[in-house]
C-alpha cells in the first residue's frame, strides 16, 4: 500500500471580548476557542454527524454542533503528574459551537482563566516601566489542560454503568449504535475517552471521529496542510495558563481514523483523487508472497502485442467474502476492527469488538461482469476496462472503438475509476491486530499472434485470449493503519511469460553390459519375438480371467468349468446358492501352491487360488479344483470341476 498523508484543520478567532484595556488584561480573561476543519455530510441525530468533517460543516454545516471540550484545572501541578488521577474539575463535555452573528466559536457557561500571581509581569507588552498599571504575579497554580473531540454529542452529567465500562457515561446503551457512543463521565479519575462504533454498511454513514491538539491559525497552512511555525503547533493544549484578551486556546483537529481506496471526482485537500490503482508485475521476481513493504515494486517487459483489461475488481470483508463463496475464504467473520476507546488526550486507540457480530463489514466492486447480486459502485476507467465487441489489432498497437489506441493495464499504476466516479473510501480503526480484506480482480490478457488460426481463436482474431479471476487476502499488519491518514491500494496483476528449455540425452544400453536378452527379462527390458507365436486355444476358455462367479442353482453333479487365466496372480471364484455357514469342500491339484474357500455367508462362498508365476516360453501350467458342497436348500448336493489353464503371453509386435 502507498500511503498518502491527509492533514486537516486549524483555527483562529481573535475577537476581543474583554474591551482591549490594560486593566482588562490583567484582570480574569473570558476563555475563547478557535478551530478549523473541512467538507460536509449527511444529517444525523444520534452519535454525531456522519460524513468527512471541515472548517465549513463543523461551523455551519452537518456538523454544527460544533466541537466538546474535557478540561482540567490541575492548580501547581503539570497534567503529566495527575493524568491519572485528576477529574474534569473545570469543563466537562462543554460544547463549543460557532456563533454566525459574531463570527466566534461560542460556549456556555463561559469560563474565566484563573488568576493565581504572586511575582513577575502578568503583560509586559508596553515594556519595562511604560505603564504603572502592570500586574506582577506568577502563574504557577493557574495551569488548565483542554481536550477536544468531534462532533459534538450531548450526554447524560451522571454516571450510567451501561454495557460499556464502569464510570463512562452512555450516549445510547444499545450494540446497534454506532458513532460517538459513550465517554468518561464527570467524576472519572484519569484521561478522557470516547467510545467508537464503525458503521462501515453504508461509508456515507460513518461517523468522522476528530480530536483537537495544539495549534494555531497562524502557524498551519490549510490549503497546503503542514505547519508553517512549528514552534505554534505543539502536542496537546496541556498547562496553559492566563492568556491575553486576544488570544484563544486553538485546537488542531486531527482524524482519528484511517481511509483506504476509494475515488474522488474533485481533489481534496491532501490533493488525493483516487485510493485505488492497478499496475502489471512482469515477471517481477521480486516480491515475497506476494507483498512488498515500503516502496512499491512494478515494472518489467511487456510487450506491445499483449493486452491486459479488467473485468471487475470486488473488495470485501472476511465475513462478506464469505457469504459471496469466494475461494480460499472460510472466515465465518470480518476483523475489521468495529469499536473500541478513542484517548482523546493521547491520540490512541484501545480497540476491542463486542459480539459475534462486531466485525466492521464492507463492500466495493467496479466493474461490468460483476456476480449476480454485486452492485457497482463507481466505473471502469476506459483505459483498462474490458471491450471486447470494440477490440482490434492494427498497425502494431491494440485500438477501441472509443479511442484510438488503448493500451490497457500497463507497467505505470493506472486509476481504476473513471473521474467522474464518487467512490467512498473504506473507514477504518486503528489497530494492534492484523485486519484482513479479500480483493477478487477478474482481468483478460490478450497476445496478437499472426500463426493462429482465426476460427481456432474464435471471432476476435488471430489472439490468444486468457480471462483469468484472481482471489487475494489483503494483511493489514498489526499496527500498520496510523490515523489521519489516508491509504492507496495498488492492486499488482502478475503476468510471467513462458518460456522454454531443452536438452538432449545420449542413447542408453537397455539390455545392460554383460547381460542376455532373453525370456522377457525384466531386469533389462528385452523383449522375446517368437515366430510364429504359440497360442492356446481358447474356444471354450474366458480370455485371461482372474474372477468369476456361478451359481450352485445351474450346475450339475459334475459340472465342468475351464479358464484361462493370467501368468501369475490370485484366481477368485465365487460360488452362489450354498447354504449358510457351511464351507464347500476344495480339492487342488496342479500348480497352484494354494486353495481355499470361505464360508457360506448369504448363500455365497469365495474360492481362492493362489497362482505361481508362469515363466516358461510358450507353455501352460494346469491346476484343477473340485468343489462340492450342499445347495441353499439344505439337501440338494453340488460339485464342480474347475480347470485353470495359465498361459505365458507371447509379445508379438
Amino acid at each position: 500500500m502507498a500511503a498518502a498523508s491527509a492533514f486537516v484543520l486549524t483555527g483562529c478567532t481573535e475577537n476581543d471580548l474583554s474591551g482591549g484595556t490594560s486593566l482588562a488584561k490583567e484582570s480574569s480573561s473570558a476563555i475563547e476557542f478557535s478551530a478549523k476543519t473541512r467538507n460536509a455530510g449527511a444529517t444525523r441525530t444520534t452519535g454525531g454527524a456522519p460524513g468527512n468533517i471541515t472548517t465549513a460543516s463543523l461551523k455551519t454545516g452537518n456538523h454544527s454542533a460544533g466541537f466538546g471540550v474535557v478540561a482540567y484545572h490541575t492548580n501547581t501541578s503539570a497534567w503529566s503528574t495527575v493524568n491519572t488521577t485528576a477529574i474534569p474539575s473545570f469543563m466537562w463535555n462543554q460544547k463549543v459551537a460557532w456563533n454566525t452573528t459574531n463570527n466566534v466559536w461560542s460556549y456556555t457557561p463561559v469560563k474565566f482563566w484563573p488568576n493565581d500571581f504572586s511575582e513577575g509581569k502578568v503583560d509586559d507588552s508596553q515594556g519595562a516601566g511604560q505603564d504603572n498599571n502592570n500586574a506582577y504575579g506568577s502563574q504557577n497554580g493557574g495551569k488548565v489542560s483542554f481536550f477536544a473531540y468531534a462532533p459534538y454529542v450531548v450526554f447524560p452529567a451522571t454516571t450510567a454503568n451501561g454495557i460499556y465500562t464502569k464510570n463512562k457515561v452512555s450516549q445510547k446503551d444499545s450494540p446497534d449504535a454506532d458513532g460517538i457512543v459513550a465517554m468518561t463521565a464527570n467524576d472519572y479519575p484519569g484521561e478522557p475517552q470516547v467510545y467508537y462504533i464503525l458503521n462501515n454498511a453504508d461509508l456515507n454513514n460513518a461517523v468522522d471521529l476528530l480530536w483537537g491538539v495544539r495549534g494555531n491559525s497562524s502557524g498551519y497552512d490549510l490549503a497546503t496542510q503542514t505547519a508553517t511555525d512549528a514552534a505554534t503547533i505543539g502536542d496537546y493544549n496541556t498547562d496553559l495558563t492566563k492568556q491575553s484578551v486576544g488570544e484563544s486556546v486553538n485546537f488542531l483537529f486531527k482524524h482519528a481514523l484511517s481511509k483506504i481506496g476509494g475515488h474522488t471526482s474533485t481533489t481534496d485537500l491532501a490533493g488525493l483523487t483516487t485510493g485505488l490503482q492497478v499496475v502489471l508485475d512482469v515477471d517481477n521476481g521480486s516480491l515475497i508472497d506476494g507483498v512488498k513493504t515500503g516502496t512499491a515494486i512494478f515494472g518489467g517487459a511487456k510487450q506491445a502485442n499483449t493486452l491486459v483489461t479488467v473485468k471487475s475488481i470486488e473488495i470485501y470483508d472476511l465475513k462478506t467474502a464469505k457469504e459471496k463463496n469466494l475461494p480460499g475464504v472460510t472466515e465465518e467473520k470480518s476483523d475489521l476492527v468495529k469499536e473500541g476507546w478513542f484517548n482523546i488526550a493521547t491520540g490512541t486507540w484501545q480497540a476491542t469488538a463486542l459480539g459475534e457480530n462486531s466485525g466492521a463489514t464492507y463492500s466495493s466492486a467496479v466493474g461490468s461482469d460483476l456476480p449476480t447480486g454485486v452492485t457497482a459502485t463507481g466505473e471502469l476507467n476506459a483505459d483498462i476496462k474490458e471491450t471486447p465487441a470494440s477490440l482490434a489489432w492494427s498497425t502494431d498497437k491494440w485500438t477501441f472503438t472509443d479511442a484510438t489506441d488503448n493500451p490497457g493495464v500497463t507497467d505505470q499504476p493506472k486509476d481504476v475509476y473513471t473521474n467522474a466516479s464518487d467512490v467512498p473510501a473504506l473507514v477504518l480503526i486503528p489497530s494492534n491486530t492484523a485486519q484482513h480484506l479479500v480483493v477478487r480482480v477478474e482481468y483478460v490478457v490478450r497476445t496478437y499472434d499472426p500463426n493462429l488460426n482465426a476460427a481456432a481463436s474464435g471471432s476476435e482474431g488471430t489472439w490468444t485470449k486468457v480471462t483469468q479471476k484472481i482471489t487475494s487476502k489483503l494483511t493489514i499488519p498489526a499496527g500498520a493503519l496510523k490515523a489521519n491518514t489516508y491509504y492507496k491500494l495498488l492492486l499488482h496483476l502478475g503476468l510471467t511469460s513462458v518460456k522454454f528449455s531443452a536438452s538432449v540425452c545420449d542413447w542408453e544400453d537397455a539390455a545392460n553390459a554383460g547381460t542376455e536378452g532373453n525370456d522377457n527379462d525384466n531386469a533389462n527390458n528385452d523383449k522375446d519375438v517368437y515366430l510364429p507365436s504359440n497360442t492356446l486355444d481358447t474356444a471354450t476358455s474366458q480370455a485371461d480371467a482372474n474372477t468369476e462367479t456361478v451359481s450352485s442353482a445351474t450346475l450339475a453333479a459334475g459340472t465342468s468349468k475351464t479358464y484361462s487365466v493370467p501368468a501369475s496372480g490370485n484366481f477368485t471364484l465365487t460360488v452362489t446358492g450354498l447354504k449358510d455357514s457351511e464351507t464347500p469342500t476344495v480339492v487342488k491339484t496342479g500348480a497352484a501352491t494354494a486353495a481355499s474357500a470361505t464360508e457360506a455367508a448369504s448363500n455365497s462362498s469365495t474360492v481362492t487360488v493362489n497362482l505361481p508365476a508362469n515363466d516358461s516360453e510358450a507353455e501352460t501350467q494346469t491346476t484343477t479344483l473340485t468343489i462340492s458342497g450342499m445347495k441353499s436348500d439344505g439337501t440338494t448336493p453340488f460339485s464342480m470341476v474347475v480347470t485353470l489353464v495359465q498361459v505365458q503371453k507371447v509379445v508379438t509386435p
